[in-house]
């Protein structure tokens, strides 16, 4: 396909090829729906109405006092948050473990001086795309008009790492990771409900590596692990794949093994000669999920880049360092997004679905039955036997009919209900109701059991972090 007016290429990249984006074969779904998004401008749909309604019952909404583009967070909705930022600093952890590299969590600051020498090309180099950050960066008003909300989780860790001696034997390759705040000045139409916000939280790593044929690399092996997550295992996406075309020309080979590894084709865009990509880097990698409306929304990403390492004067001995930049669960209210999408098509196919175990506000919902009474000692005795073991409860003693409250934990995605009641008060033959797939009916088991199946389940144990040592051999010093 010839560039367009830009100077910008748009071809799908197979595992042995580059083919016109336009060529007239049928694409899977969700690049068919990317490739139109992309190069026919069709844009992304507003929030389907079950993903709003579930983001509305679970306490995630717009901050009506702040600034249009704020959310807040209502008990549920910040529990969910919580787990979902548990675990994606579980997966970053994992990825820094198979790559064998030191994992450093930092944490900082939201305003930045844009006045500061060195970040005189930072702003330069990620300020290339008004669809990304917006028109114009979040700055405040006089007299603190130099001072910005930082756009990106970057920027921190840059600032850290720079101030780091990164030349002594086993500092690099390392992994630096830090959960920010990013603002982004995101026009009013485009905003939607935990997809499109104006500040948010980006779980991100950078895995600083000793030049660019380490970190393609490591590249191969995160994105082997984002292809791992259920929400892309399971689900219908596609890849885009943002290049400049001396990286195109130089690394052809390994865009065709991420295409061969995803197993299934990808589009490529291709910047004009001489120009990064939007985001100031040589290689972005987006994977996006196709929604219940059909439009391909970004879940996760990486990023490889020389350029911007290069300016904060990040240094591999006497070689210049490289960086990958990588969120493999993506913004963390996005993700959010995503997973209420996920039971939003489950549902319209004519199935059942529930929250996962180690997300939902309350794994187990105790419901009161038949005459038992309110602050009955047994329910709070198995409640309690329940939180002991790591799992999280919560009772339903409401004077309503039993029929209201099966209804109230259906709609609340409650993975499992125990039925406690005169008939089966005794923890050795509890009645537990599960809305999932593999068990759609209700059982009996002892209490023990019933806890040994919820903690020994992957779903379960899913964020939990991985332990790891830490070898002060590696830890950098600051320099002089």
């Amino acid at each position: 396909m010839e560039p367009d007016a830009n100077g910008t290429s748009y071809l799908v990249v197979t595992g042995d090829e580059f083919v016109s984006a336009d060529a007239s074969r049928k694409w899977p779904d969700s690049l068919q729906s990317l490739i139109e998004q992309e190069l026919h401008g069709r844009r992304i749909g507003p929030v389907p109405a079950r993903v709003a309604d579930l983001l509305h019952r679970f306490g995630f909404d717009w901050e009506a006092a702040s600034e249009v583009g704020h959310m807040r967070f209502l008990p549920d909705a910040q529990a969910i948050l919580a787990r979902v930022g548990s675990y994606a600093e579980t997966r970053a952890r994992d990825i820094a473990s198979r790559l064998d590299l030191p994992f450093d969590r930092v944490d900082g600051v939201n305003l930045v001086d844009s006045s500061a020498v060195f970040l005189e090309d930072y702003l330069r180099l990620t300020s290339s795309g008004g669809d990304l950050y917006g028109e114009a960066p979040y700055q405040l008003a006089a007299p603190r008009e130099r001072l910005l909300l930082r756009q990106t989780s970057c920027l921190q860790k840059y600032l850290v790492a720079r101030d780091w001696d990164l030349s002594a034997p086993g500092v690099l390759p390392r992994c630096v990771y830090e959960q920010s705040d990013s603002f982004r000045a995101e026009p009013a139409e485009s905003l939607q409900l935990s997809f499109r916000l104006r500040r948010f939280r980006l779980p991100e790593s950078h895995l600083h590596g000793r030049g660019l044929a380490e970190s393609l690399s490591q590249a191969a092996h995160v994105h082997a692990a984002v292809l791992e997550d259920p929400n892309l295992r399971d689900r219908d996406y596609a890849m885009l794949l943002s290049v400049t075309a001396d990286f195109r020309r130089r690394h052809a080979g390994f865009l065709h093994d991420l295409v061969a590894t995803a197993g299934q084709p990808a589009l490529l865009v291709e910047s004009p000669a001489g120009a990064l990509c939007q985001d100031g880097v040589e290689l972005d990698v987006e994977y996006k999920l196709l929604d219940s409306a059909g439009f391909a929304r970004e879940l996760s990403t990486f990023q490889i880049d020389e350029r911007i390492t290069r300016s904060f004067g990040l240094t591999a001995g006497r070689s210049p360092a490289t960086t990958i930049h990588s969120v493999p669960t993506g913004g963390i209210e996005r993700y959010i997004f995503m997973e209420f999408d996920r039971i939003a098509q489950a549902e319209a196919a004519g199935g059942r679905a529930r929250l996962p175990l180690w997300m939902a506000p309350a794994a187990v919902r105790i419901i009161c039955v038949d005459d038992v009474p309110p602050g009955d000692a047994g329910v709070g005795e198995l409640a309690a036997m329940l939180e002991q073991a790591g799992v999280r409860t919560d009772i339903d003693d409401r004077a309503l009919p039993v029929s209201s409250k099966l209804a109230d934990a259906a709609a609340d995605l409650v993975p499992y209900q125990v039925h406690f009641g005169q008939g089966n008060r005794d923890a050795s033959d509890l009645r537990i109701l599960a809305f999932d797939a593999a068990r759609r009916g209700a059982v009996r088991m002892p209490v023990g059991n019933f806890i040994g199946l919820l903690t020994k389940s992957d779903d379960f144990a899913r964020h939990v972090s991985i332990p790891a040592s830490r070898r002060l051999s590696t830890k950098p010093a600051l320099r002089g």
